[in-house]
């Protein structure tokens, strides 16, 4: 069984990065999901950093994403973005929240959300049991 993972606007905005990502959740390796609010601030920064690109670009590539993972948009997590407090950075609150709308899976895999032990070094343990992994934790554990 494959775990669930969120995908943040930082893993989304690099082009290489987000095919791959896509790709590892196509082939079934993991259950991605997203909420339109983690999309926004993709294509927010993309057409930031990107003014060349038309429009219609960045409105094609997000239906395009949204047809790759078509049950990976997270709903109903609104209420919950107030709650999540004691993050390093308060503006990730809404990831927390999206992440508490999707199915919980026994931990048993460094990129597993709820690891039992993980100690809280530099890559700290964040409130709720949340804590960062790297890519290579993931592909390579």
């Amino acid at each position: 069984m494959s775990f669930v993972v969120v995908y943040d606007a930082n893993v989304l905005y690099p082009n290489a990065l987000r095919d791959l990502l896509i790709r590892v959740a196509q082939a079934g390796l993991v259950q991605a999901r997203w909420s339109d609010q983690i999309l926004d601030e993709t294509f927010a920064a993309l057409r930031s950093n990107r003014p060349d690109v038309p429009e219609p670009k960045w409105h094609r590539l997000r239906e395009l994403m949204s047809r790759a993972i078509r049950d990976g948009l997270v709903v109903g997590y609104e209420s919950l973005i107030d709650a999540v407090q004691g993050l390093p950075d308060p503006d990730d609150r809404h990831v927390v929240a999206a992440d508490s709308r999707t199915p919980q899976l026994t931990p048993s895999h460094p990129c597993d959300r709820r690891p039992p032990g993980v100690s809280g070094r530099s890559r700290q343990t964040r409130p709720f049991g949340y804590r960062r992994a790297r890519s290579n934790e993931c592909f390579f554990a």
